[in-house]
């Protein structure tokens, strides 16, 4: 969303919030949390506790996952392109998993 092209944000139908600066600003917040989940990896992996980059990662794909099915159950996508359609189930379902998966394996993380 950061650098998407508006041409095809409005071809896939992707729904377009004006001013579009707000679609940039959230495009930047998913990029500062994929790299705080890059770091968070790397310390994991040196043997840091890492518990703040989990429950980051719990709330931000809980939140997200909760948001996705909530308008999924009310139909919001049904008028959707299919390319759209497939990737916002698909990221409702990765997020998903994600979530659970933090909640499960990575609250109880000790190193």
């Amino acid at each position: 969303m950061l650098f998407l092209p508006h041409a095809l944000m409005v071809r896939y139908r992707l729904p377009i919030a004006e001013p579009i600066l707000f679609v940039r600003l959230l495009g930047g917040a998913y990029l500062a949390l994929t790299m705080v989940y890059g770091f968070g990896l790397l310390g994991a992996y040196r043997g840091h506790d890492v518990i703040g980059v989990v429950v980051i990662g719990l709330i931000s794909n809980g939140l997200a996952a909760a948001i996705i099915w909530r308008y999924a159950l009310r139909g919001l996508y049904a008028e959707w392109s299919r390319p759209t359609r497939w990737f916002i189930y698909s990221s409702g379902a990765v997020t998903t998993v994600l979530a659970l998966a933090l909640l499960v394996v990575g609250v109880g993380y000790d190193r």
